[in-house]
């Protein structure tokens, strides 16, 4: 995966073919460290906060927002 293909998909300019693959790429955009706006690290934390992406270690002790 790459940035255009992981934001295409997190953000849906394109569908994804599975849950599985719109939450590998918010993994992806996450583990990249790559830039998001607020909304967005929003959405990421709750996506963290339900299990569907996994937080490096201390992510609970310092949450991104």
């Amino acid at each position: 995966m790459n940035v255009k293909r992981a934001k295409v998909i997190a953000f849906g300019s394109k569908e994804a073919a599975s849950l599985e693959e719109f939450w590998d790429a918010w993994q992806w955009l996450y583990d990249n460290n790559i830039e998001l706006k607020e909304p967005d690290l929003h959405l990421l934390d709750k996506l963290i906060c339900d299990g569907h992406v996994i937080p490096r270690e201390g992510y609970f002790e310092n949450p991104l927002v």
